[in-house]
């Protein structure tokens, strides 16, 4: 087992993130930071334009996926230095292969995996009324699982997985229950609750 300590220099810190390579990606009270077993710990500049940040993922290419501290919600990407702005909304998940996974819309409406400037939409399939999607999970291979419901109704909860824009409903354990996405695998296997 190895075991690191990072003291990022200040008394409030947070880490939200660590790659296969014991990269750290996190915030502080002076903002976010990247912490690299070979370089110790660096100031994260936030994008132009924006004050401050959140890191939420870094992936083993060295990636780093960020969230805006404050509205407007926007998602960027750190690659090879330099920030990218990626869409407007939460960042959901970042995987090896450089995705990104965004919730994007009003009450959480849809979602949208990114990659290298494009990015495909992910919505609620069969949801009459205003739909919602919670959960977004993002695998190696590109697959998002997640739930969806009616916001203005309440249960039943409609589990899904997304895979190169092809959709699959995942069904309850009981006719009528919920069911509701807790994870995917990197074989697209999804867990939950029924």
């Amino acid at each position: 087992m190895h075991e690191t300590l990072i003291d990022p220099g200040s008394g409030s810190s947070y880490a939200a993130a660590i790659n296969d390579h014991g990269d750290v990606v996190g915030t502080d009270d002076s903002g976010a930071f990247l912490f690299t077993p070979g370089g110790g710990v660096q100031v994260l500049a936030p994008p132009v334009g924006v004050d401050a940040i959140r890191p939420t993922a870094i992936n083993d290419r060295g990636d780093i996926l960020a969230q805006t501290f404050s509205g407007p919600d926007q998602v960027y990407l750190r690659r090879d230095g330099r920030w990218l702005s990626i869409a407007n909304g939460d960042a959901a998940g970042l995987n090896q292969r450089g995705q990104v996974l965004i919730q994007v819309g009003t009450a959480a409406a849809s979602f949208e995996l990114w990659q290298d400037g494009r990015s495909a939409a992910i919505n609620a399939p069969d949801v009459s009324g205003v739909p919602s999607l919670t959960g977004g999970y993002l695998n190696q291979a590109g697959q998002v699982a997640f739930s969806a419901r009616d916001s203005g109704a309440p249960n039943p909860i409609e589990a899904w997985l997304w895979s190169g824009g092809r959709y699959t409903r995942l069904r309850a354990l009981a006719r009528g229950a919920s069911a509701q996405v807790e994870g995917l695998n990197d074989r697209g296997e999804v867990v939950g609750e029924s």
